[in-house]
């Protein structure tokens, strides 16, 4: 379940990175950032940054052993790489796609008009 929530939370953390380049202005870029991470939060999905804090604490104090702490970042690492990876990779796929479409479909009609 943590690594499924990770790869969540790596996937919503890739979608500010889309969202605030699409984004007009400085108030709506950091709406979209806001919403992402209170999202995030409400949740309670696994973060490698802000769960870090409280699970190395609790590593400190002696509330869990080393190895749940070694255990939980390398999970939420993985995790969000893979999630803000796959995101990331479809999104920029789908771009790619889609300007190839619309040149091809560009040099076609310049191609016809030129003919004429």
């Amino acid at each position: 379940m943590l690594f499924a929530g990770s790869i969540l939370t790596g996937w919503l953390m890739g979608l500010p990175a889309w969202l605030v380049e699409a984004a007009e202005g400085d108030g709506a870029r950091t709406l979209f950032v806001v919403l992402i991470t209170v999202g995030i939060a409400i949740a309670h999905l696994p973060h490698p940054i802000a769960g870090n804090v409280k699970t190395l604490m609790e590593a400190f104090v002696g509330g869990v052993p080393i190895s749940t702490y070694l255990t939980f970042l390398l999970t939420t690492v993985l995790g969000s790489a893979i999630g803000g990876a796959i995101f990331v990779g479809l999104l920029k796929y789908g771009h790619v796609v889609r300007s190839q479409d619309g040149q091809a479909l560009g040099s076609s009609n310049t191609t016809a008009e030129s003919e004429d």
